[in-house]
């Protein structure tokens, strides 16, 4: 009887610090059984395991998008219908568990919950169009836009609408095809109106001979510090990724012509390139050229950059003796040299 009554009162002690007793915990079993027998709890444990085998387990505070009205009321229709489990539901919208029950007591404390979310969903897709229509102007104008913070000014001084941060960041990247990288800085005088006239002129005598069907030479130099020209490889993570390697004793240059029939012909030499260098690699291109066939100087236009050993009086004296059509090309045109592209392939 001693013996009973200590226990009795141990059991007391137990209860009263919150410990179970036994009479609780048979109800207790028979929830967690019929927990892990929910096919929605084992679909979710299944996936659970095997993104921890693979490393790919989602983190726990994972931040979803706001849900759309029309998800909302998917929300509220399977809920009516009391067919579906909470998980499956929440799987149905791509939602949380938990935002599926928010959902459901907002809908049962207010009954405007709806109508006012859908006003909320408006209002946005306002300040959404808004914000892209201002970016499109931007990008149209050419004018720069610096940041997200800049476009949130804009957009509140313009509508009285300021939205978030990264709502604009979104847009620019997913919307307007738009990344936040460095700048390339161009000289003040790349597009003066002098260099934009003689660029203009320069497209449009251009396009007159690929039109006319003209074969078209490209002559340009270029020049090697070194006999491995690679640029990446693999390396270790938070390492500087450095390589010593070996400079040539003395640089090589390179001259190349590039025809519009995509033919090349190439010469190198550890001499800087001046004027005498250049015409005579000219006068042997020539006659390799003559070689190749003796008509070819009436519908062959060479194109050369404003290099003062191209243009000056005793290169441009030399190459019109020869016989040759000259097109000097505008300043800062490096994109209608193709030469430049088979320089960049070289190295």
């Amino acid at each position: 009887m001693h013996q009973k009554a200590e226990a009795a009162r141990r059991g007391e002690q137990q209860s009263d610090l919150g410990l179970l007793a036994p009479e609780d915990v048979t109800p207790l079993m028979r929830q967690f059984i019929a927990f892990i027998d929910d096919p929605s709890t084992r679909k979710k444990v299944e996936a659970d395991q095997a993104g921890a085998l693979w490393g790919n387990a989602a983190p726990k505070n994972k931040s979803r998008r706001p849900l759309t009205p029309h998800q909302v009321e998917t929300v509220l229709r399977l809920s009516e219908q009391g067919t579906l489990h909470l998980q499956e539901i929440a799987d149905e919208v791509g939602a949380s568990v938990q935002t599926v029950c928010t959902i459901r007591k907002k809908a049962l404390v207010g009954p405007q919950f709806l109508q006012q979310l859908r006003n909320k969903h408006q209002e946005k897709q306002q300040r959404v169009e808004q914000a892209l229509q201002l970016i499109e102007t931007k990008k149209a104008g050419r004018i720069p836009i610096w940041n997200a913070a800049q476009l949130q000014k804009e957009l509140f001084s313009m509508h009285g609408v300021k939205p978030s941060i990264p709502l604009l960041c979104s847009l620019l990247k997913n919307e307007a095809s738009m990344s936040y990288k460095r700048i390339k800085r161009l000289s003040v005088q790349t597009n003066t109106q002098r260099c934009l006239v003689l660029r203009s002129l320069y497209a449009k005598r251009m396009i007159y001979y690929l039109l006319e069907d003209y074969r078209i030479i490209n002559v340009d130099e270029s020049w090697l510090s070194t006999a491995d020209c690679r640029n990446y490889k693999w390396g270790a993570k938070g390492k500087p990724n450095t390589l010593a390697m070996p400079l040539l004793t003395s640089k090589v240059n390179i001259i190349a012509a590039m025809d519009t029939g995509g033919n090349s012909y190439l010469s190198m030499t550890q001499s800087n390139v001046d004027t005498e260098v250049f015409l005579s690699f000219m006068i042997k291109l020539v006659a390799l050229l003559d070689e190749e066939g003796p008509n070819w100087r009436p519908r062959t236009v060479f194109l050369i950059d404003g290099a003062s050993y191209h243009k000056n009086m005793d290169a441009l004296r030399q190459l019109t003796n020869m016989g040759l059509k000259l097109l000097v090309s505008a300043p800062y045109s490096f994109d209608g040299a193709p030469v430049e592209k088979f320089f960049a392939l070289l190295k």
